[in-house]
């Protein structure tokens, strides 16, 4: 498929925890069903000491609760992104694809979507499985044995859709977003990916809200009806950090 066949076809690739939701809903999910056992695993992820899959494996054995019960969690705990939906608006009038892509647990994120009618949104993410009297276990689909440590292979699944599209934007927040927004042609971060681009000297637009997102695309990526215009690459993007500073 030639550049002129794909018509400047643009993929939007969201992190969830932290971005779509606010807050981190699977470190709060673990927390409050391991028994405490969580903090020394999140500890030992957090620096670099195992990667998400043995996190997960060691937390799946510690783990204490039914569907239901977390599922009451996690509903009241997510705080979805107030601009998100206006987000998703946009993507679908501009002809943008737009796919969550988590390492966190697939459950909550299609529970959350569902409450707030975004379900149509494909996810990516780690599979929980619950069985009558056991604990649930933890499954990853997406993974890749390139270097065995996400649960949710973001950089494989970017890899997998490059050559559908012109453009593929990354927005993200966490050490599981840093890989892929390497080989993204825009970025959006904050927190842990926006300081790793900073120190890198990679692009990276800083943002607070899905708003900060939108409008940025708006003005850079928007096609006026019946075109395909709208050609900014990751190197243009870079041009524009200084003046979105505050993520606008």
């Amino acid at each position: 498929m030639t550049q002129t066949d794909r018509g400047g076809k643009v993929l939007v690739l969201c992190d969830f925890d932290g971005t779509v939701s606010r807050t981190d809903v699977g470190n709060r999910l673990f927390r409050r069903f391991s028994g405490g056992g969580w903090r020394e695993i999140d500890a030992a992820y957090v620096s670099g000491e195992v990667g998400s899959r043995e996190a997960y494996r060691r937390a799946a054995a510690i783990l204490d609760g039914d569907a239901d019960r977390m599922l009451e969690f996690v509903l009241r705990e997510a705080d979805l992104d107030p601009d998100f939906r206006a987000f998703r608006s946009f993507c679908r009038e501009q002809g943008h694809d737009l796919l969550i892509v988590s390492d966190g647990l697939d459950f909550y994120i299609e529970a959350i979507l569902r409450s707030h009618s975004l379900e149509e949104i494909p996810v990516h993410a780690n599979r929980i499985v619950f069985r009558p009297g056991q604990r649930p276990d933890i499954e990853f689909p997406w993974a890749s044995e390139d270097c065995g440590l996400c649960g949710t292979c973001k950089r494989g699944i970017l890899r997998s859709m490059r050559n559908r599209y012109d453009r593929i934007v990354y927005v993200g927040n966490g050490h599981s977003d840093v890989c892929p927004s390497a080989e993204a042609d825009v970025v959006f971060g904050r927190d842990h990916l926006l300081e790793v681009c900073r120190r890198e000297g990679r692009p990276c637009i800083p943002f607070e809200r899905f708003g900060d997102v939108l409008d940025f695309l708006s003005r850079n990526l928007s096609r006026p009806s019946g075109t395909h215009n709208g050609r900014l690459r990751g190197a243009n993007a870079a041009g524009r950090i200084e003046e979105n500073q505050t993520g606008r």
